[in-house]
């Protein structure tokens, strides 16, 4: 199990292009005993949304609801350890493919975008289902890499933010990965920095001190006007629940959420 976890950590952080969907699900929860449901949802310009809804345990007693929004490769089959991290310590977990990924509806992608605003309107549809069918939930998202930026899209309201392999302004991270990685990589017309929130959202960012592309410096920068809690950890892009594990994978990483969300009153 050791070498798919693995294999499931490098389909999250190896791409030769910015946006790589996967359209096959090579993995599914039920291959580890998880127990889950799919589902689909309409977004407003009509798009299906496939949904995964990882239940509550029984004997986990919480009101607190995270939707992962995911990075720009591969599909939501590459997120089961991290929503089965959230799931062991009580969260309810939902899990979304964006159009053009997994089995969500057809959507034609340029590989060399950075990300496209089409994907925040994917999430609203998440939420606004999610809060509707848990009206007591607090409810609040997990996102990685591009996930980060699409959950500064959203017009949706939360009541927390998680993110790791964080950016806020997109043109710094295409200048980035033109001087580290040597590849042009486009932005979708009206691409901006995001420097405040509309509301104050308690926020929580890990920050990885190999990452070259999403760097510590931008939480640092987007914490001057929002607010924010930083963990730096030593390690790679994306790593954040390998190096924060006692006996199970993300296990202290999820804990860490906890003690946050705790301390913020959520």
């Amino acid at each position: 199990m050791n070498r798919i976890l693995l294999f499931i950590l490098l389909g999250l952080t190896t791409t030769v292009k910015a946006i790589n969907p996967e359209r096959e699900y090579k993995f599914t929860p039920d291959r580890w005993g998880i127990s889950y449901s799919e589902y689909q949802l309409k977004t407003t310009d009509n798009y299906a949304i496939n949904v995964w809804e990882y239940p509550r345990p029984d004997s986990l007693k919480s009101n607190r609801t995270i939707i992962l929004v995911g990075t720009d490769a591969g599909n939501m089959g590459y997120l089961i350890w991290q929503a089965n991290a959230f799931l062991s310590k009580g969260f309810r977990v939902i899990a979304f493919d964006y159009r053009g990924f997994g089995k969500s509806s057809d959507f034609t992608i340029n590989k060399d975008f950075l990300f496209y605003p089409e994907f925040s309107l994917d999430l609203d549809s998440v939420i606004k289902a999610t809060r509707e069918k848990y009206p007591n939930d607090k409810i609040g998202l997990y996102s990685l890499s591009m996930g980060t930026y699409v959950s500064l899209l959203r017009k949706e309201k939360v009541d927390f933010l998680i993110g790791e392999g964080f950016y806020h302004d997109p043109q710094k991270v295409i200048d980035r990965i033109k001087v580290n990685k040597g590849k042009v990589v486009l932005l979708p017309q009206f691409a901006k920095a995001i420097v405040k929130l509309d509301e104050k959202i308690p926020t929580m960012i890990f920050c990885a001190s190999n990452d070259k592309t999403t760097i510590t410096e931008d939480a640092k920068e987007f914490a001057k006007q929002n607010i924010v809690t930083i963990i730096e950890f030593k390690g790679d892009h994306l790593n954040g629940m390998n190096v924060f594990q006692k006996n199970d994978y993300g296990d202290e990483y999820a804990d860490k959420v906890i003690e946050f969300l705790n301390k913020s009153g959520v």
